[in-house]
């Protein structure tokens, strides 16, 4: 499989072999793959101040909105603010938004709105870009052990590729208090998580990005990573935000911010 565009991190060579960077899907990853440009601030002071990183977070094209695209992120690297922020403009909530998204064929796309999962790290982004990009497709749960692949930018690098294996979700495997955070601020049963990834060089600035199997497809979006393991947020999830299923509407003077951002600790 051509990989000539995708960077490769080191690490990738420490990964077991059925994770390889030669058996990714980097067609389907390249083609609907974003970063966010002006994601929030990792620490919960800067966050309420609307403070920026110059670092990115990751997205992928889930759907379609008329002229606009639908790209689903991690909800910490979406939005600061929940008041008034769900379906409404973003010249209403200019503050409460990245700037905007970059694609990988260099097509860059302005927000126009944002729409999260009051109960979840997860958001959807409505984007008008240059021209159309290619729908990643959605997929379930993997198997224990199945290898999977993320796409985004690990501190200040831009667009690397990281493989790791899908592992057991709970608390044994990646700490209670990991699990509690990253499953919102309302965790219910609806959060849990299916599964978590293995992943040693997952680091800050995957945050938002999709997680792919090798067929090239998306099992989920990462939330976040705890020595050396990583949560996703299931597309069951990611399903039912895009069909209108879940809470958007936070409780009165909520702030969103599970502090999923200030936790990951590569």
């Amino acid at each position: 499989m051509d990989i000539r565009h995708l960077a490769l991190a080191a690490v990738i060579t420490s990964l077991p072999s059925v994770a390889s960077a030669q058996q990714a899907p980097a067609v389907a990853i390249e083609a609907s793959s974003v970063l966010l440009h002006g994601a929030f601030a990792a620490s919960g002071l800067g966050r309420s101040q609307g403070m920026r990183n110059i670092e990115y977070c990751g997205g992928v094209v889930v759907g379609r909105d008329g002229p606009l695209l639908e790209i689903a992120t991690a909800r910490h690297c979406a939005t600061y603010d929940a008041q008034g922020l769900s379906m409404k403009p973003a010249g209403e909530q200019t503050d409460a938004k990245p700037d905007y998204v970059e694609f990988r064929d260099g097509d860059r796309g302005e927000i126009e709105r944002v729409v999260i999962d009051a109960e979840d790290d997860l958001a959807l982004l409505y984007v008008r870009a240059g021209h159309d990009h290619q729908l990643a497709s959605l997929a379930p749960a993997p198997r224990l052990g199945e290898p999977l692949w993320v796409y985004g930018t690990p501190g200040r690098w831009r667009w690397i590729l990281a493989g790791g294996i899908a592992a057991q979700s709970s608390g044994d495997t990646v700490g209670s208090n990991v699990m509690k955070r990253s499953s919102g601020d309302n965790p219910t049963t609806a959060t849990a998580r299916d599964f978590a990834m293995d992943c040693p060089s997952c680091q800050p600035g995957y945050s938002g990005a999709a997680v792919w199997n090798a067929k090239g497809s998306v099992v989920g979006i990462l939330s976040g990573a705890m020595g050396g393991f990583s949560l996703v947020v299931p597309t069951r999830r990611l399903e039912a935000l895009i069909a209108g299923k879940t809470k958007t509407e936070p409780v009165d003077n909520a702030v969103i911010d599970n502090d999923a951002a200030g936790w990951v600790d590569p």
